[in-house]
Order: C-alpha cells, then structure tokens, then sequence
C-alpha cells in the first residue's frame, strides 16, 4: 500500500497512465508493471480519474478502428479469416469504448406518442397529495370495496 501511496502521489502518473492505456495496456498491466495492488490501482483511476481513462480508451478505439481497416486491406484469399477476426474483434472493441463514433446507434424514424387515461392520472395525484397532507390519514378501499373511480 506505501508503494500504490507513492504512485498516486506522483503528479505525472496520471498522464503516464493515460499514455499507456492509449498504448495498448491494461490497467492490470501497468498496476502490475508498478508493482501495486491491482484492486487498489484500478479503484483510484476509476474513482479519482474516469475521465482520463474514458478519454485514453477513446484514443485507443480510434487506433483499433484503423488497425482494422488496415488488416481489411492487407488480407488476401489465405489469410481472411484470420483477419476477419482481427478486424471484427478490433471494431467490437471500438464499438464499446467510443460508442458515439463506433459503436451501433439506435434511431427511430417514427415519432413516438404516449396516451394516459386522464382519470387514472387524476387518482394517482388525489392519493399522492393525500399521502403528502401532513395530518391526514388515507385509508385505501380493500379489494370488496367499490373502487375510488
């Protein structure tokens, strides 16, 4: 734990550690290579600087994206389907750490309309201001009673 202290403390690590990830390297990596607490390394990027990390994991989908195109490029008649596993597991990877540029979107086309019963709204508001009324108490029916509605 001395040795994760004087790591943190360090006011280039965190760039180091952007750098690296940008690199290739997992955090486990770089914990490791420092010889601190796996656990402990990773739990302080994440709590103290996500935002680097998610900023270093962009860097690296943008690398992955064109080392797929260019693995694409570079397969010929023998080599595709290794390649293809290459390019497919590179872009699933961009996909997931840079989702806005890389990974799949959703869009509907359609205009979406939402329909509420008035009446259904208006009892619901009734009980909540009830329950909210400081000094009154509510008192549900029971299920042989007639209903509020």
């Amino acid at each position: 734990m001395a040795r994760l202290e004087a790591v943190v403390a360090l006011s280039e690590t965190v760039s180091v550690v952007f750098q690296r990830v940008c690199d290739g390297e997992s955090l486990r990596v770089i914990a490791k290579a420092w010889g601190v607490p796996v656990g402990r390394f990773t739990e302080w990027v994440l709590m103290k600087h996500e935002g680097m990390y998610d900023a270093a994991l962009k860097v690296r989908a943008d690398q992955l994206a064109h080392e797929a195109l260019e693995k694409a490029d570079g397969a010929d008649a023998e080599s595709v389907g290794p390649a293809k596993l290459q390019v497919d597991t590179r872009l699933k990877l961009a996909g997931k750490w840079d989702r806005s540029r890389y990974g799949e979107v959703l869009k509907v086309d359609r205009p979406i309309t939402v329909t509420a019963d008035a009446g259904l709204i208006g009892l619901a508001g009734e009980l909540l201001a009830r329950i909210a009324a400081p000094n009154e108490r509510v008192v549900l029916p029971s299920p042989d009673e007639e209903p509020l509605i």
